[in-house]
C-alpha cells in the first residue's frame, strides 16, 4: 500500500520506524511542508529558512528512534524544530556579537586613545588584511570599510547572501584572533 497524504502521520511514522521506505519518505515531505509554514514567519532570508528546515530534517531524521507511536507526531517533531530554531538564533547572535567585537577593534576613540597605539593597531589591520586571500579581502572591503549590504555584496561578487554572510564571519573571526591588543 502507497502512502498517501491522507494517512496520518502517527501511522506513517509507525510504519517507517518499520522499515517502510515510502511511508519515510512520505513523513519527510509532510515534515517539510510543515516545518516551512511554522518557520517562514521567523526566518526572512530564504536560504537561512531552507538550511533551518533541512536541519530540522535531519534531526528528525536522527531521532527517528525515539518517536513514540502511541503518541501525537507533531509535538514531538515541532519540539525538535524548536531546539533547532533557538540553535539558529543563538548562531546568528554569536556572529553579530563577534562582529561587534571586530568593529570594537576598528572603531578606536581618538581621545581614549594614544596616537602610537592607534597607528599601531591601523599597521596591524594592515597587515592582516594584506595577507587575506583577495575574495576575503574584497568581501571585509565592501561590507566593513565601504559599507555595503549582504545582499549588495553579494550581486557584487556574484556569490548568494549565505555565502557572503558564511564567508565574512570566518574572515572576521580569523581577523580578530590576529589582531592582538598592543603592549603597554
Amino acid at each position: 500500500m502507497s502512502p498517501t497524504p491522507t494517512i496520518p502521520l502517527e501511522t506513517l511514522m509507525a510504519q517507517a520506524q518499520a522499515g517502510d521506505e515510502l511511508a519515510y519518505a512520505e513523513v519527510l515531505r509532510q515534515c517539510e511542508r510543515l516545518l516551512h509554514a511554522l518557520m517562514r514567519s521567523k526566518v526572512s532570508d530564504s536560504e537561512g529558512l531552507n538550511d533551518l528546515i533541512q536541519e530540522c530534517l535531519i534531526s528528525i531524521h536522527k531521532a527517528r528512534h525515539t518517536y513514540q507511536a502511541n503518541r501525537p507526531f507533531k509535538p514531538w517533531m515541532f519540539a525538535i524544530a524548536n531546539y533547532r530554531l533557538k540553535d539558529h538564533f543563538r548562531g546568528a547572535y554569536r556572529r553579530l556579537e563577534l562582529e561587534k567585537t571586530f568593529l570594537d577593534h576598528l572603531t578606536l576613540e581618538k581621545e581614549t586613545q594614544d596616537v602610537t597605539f592607534y597607528q599601531l593597531q591601523r599597521e596591524q589591520l594592515s597587515d592582516i588584511l594584506e595577507k587575506l586571500p583577495s575574495q576575503q579581502r574584497q568581501l571585509v572591503q565592501l561590507c566593513k570599510i565601504e559599507g555595503y549590504s549582504i545582499r549588495e555584496t553579494s550581486q557584487k561578487m556574484g556569490m548568494s547572501e549565505s555565502a557572503v554572510k558564511v564567508a565574512l564571519h570566518r574572515c572576521l573571526k580569523k581577523i580578530t584572533e590576529q589582531l592582538s591588543p598592543a603592549d603597554e
